[in-house]
């Protein structure tokens, strides 16, 4: 697998993830980067600016740029400047929150606006069991009308575990009913919800042996995103545990370094046999 040619990839990677801080508004009990409001690890957006040039020039392929957290509002100036680069250099634009800002219509429709001129082209709510202890359903229904009001794309990431006391179902209720939204208009995603604690180990979703589900499929973000954590370093992926394996961080993302440590990757058989066929099956091998 030497001296592989970036060119044979030119369809990869398709998206940069921006991991801008660790500092939460919440404290999850499961939260997969243990995010809570005394952790202060966060990018500077001189350094994101530059990796932002870099990688628009050096990976033509990237289309979209993710802005997450931890909660990326926190601080909306610095999160709004990478919406403005990212738009700057033709990416469409994401970021994800929890919809602390949002108690009422006003304070939504406040941000929201920030968010358009900047150039914001869709917006991802988390939500859930353990999110609710920190943020109400009845932000997210503020945020998701004020979003769509200002014609940008929804989508709501919804914990999605065997206890889950709040289901689809109730959250399309709560939409419709609150704010008469359209729900068609709304993508509603039952995230993978990942246990990391030895209590919520019971928790996750029974597999039968013969039967399909998400956990058994490959990982197709290896190798088609590029992500950044809050401590410089490029990620392989943003899967959920990434932060708990070294194996996944691919070293310092300085603007001279990020092409090779993305680049070296196939020449590593194990990340190829993860793309290609998933954990799953290589524990079943």
């Amino acid at each position: 697998m030497k001296n592989i040619s970036l060119a044979s990839y030119y369809r990869l990677p398709t998206t940069l993830s921006i991991i801008r801080t660790f500092k939460c508004t919440a404290a999850c009990t499961n939260c997969c980067f243990e995010c809570t409001p005394k952790r202060n690890e966060t990018l500077k957006t001189e350094d994101v600016t530059r990796q932002v040039n870099y990688i628009c020039k050096h990976f033509p392929s990237i289309h979209t740029i993710v802005i997450t957290g931890g909660e990326t509002l926190i601080d909306i100036d610095a999160t709004l400047e990478i919406v403005r680069i990212g738009k700057q250099n033709g990416l469409s634009t994401r970021i994800v929150t929890n919809g602390f800002w949002e108690k009422n219509e006003k304070s939504a429709i406040d941000i929201i606006s920030q968010c358009k001129l900047n150039g914001l082209n869709e917006i991802n709510f988390s939500t859930g069991n353990e999110h609710q202890c920190y943020v109400k359903i009845e932000n997210i229904c503020n945020g998701v009308y004020a979003a769509l009001k200002h014609d940008i794309r929804v989508a709501i990431n919804l914990e999605t575990r065997i206890d889950s006391a709040f289901s689809k179902a109730s959250l399309v209720k709560k939409l419709s009913k609150d704010k008469n939204i359209n729900i068609s208009e709304v993508s509603i995603i039952n995230g993978l919800w990942m246990p990391f604690t030895t209590e919520g180990l019971c928790r996750l979703p029974k597999i039968e042996k013969h039967s399909f589900h998400p956990v058994m499929d490959r990982c197709d973000n290896l190798f088609t995103s590029l992500t950044i954590a809050p401590d410089n370093h490029l990620m392989a992926c943003c899967g959920l545990p990434v932060r708990y394996i070294p194996y996944f961080d691919l070293g310092y993302a300085s603007v001279e370094q990020i092409k090779n440590n993305y680049t070296t990757q196939f020449e590593d058989f194990i990340k190829i046999w993860l793309f290609v066929e998933g954990p799953y099956k290589i524990l079943r091998f």
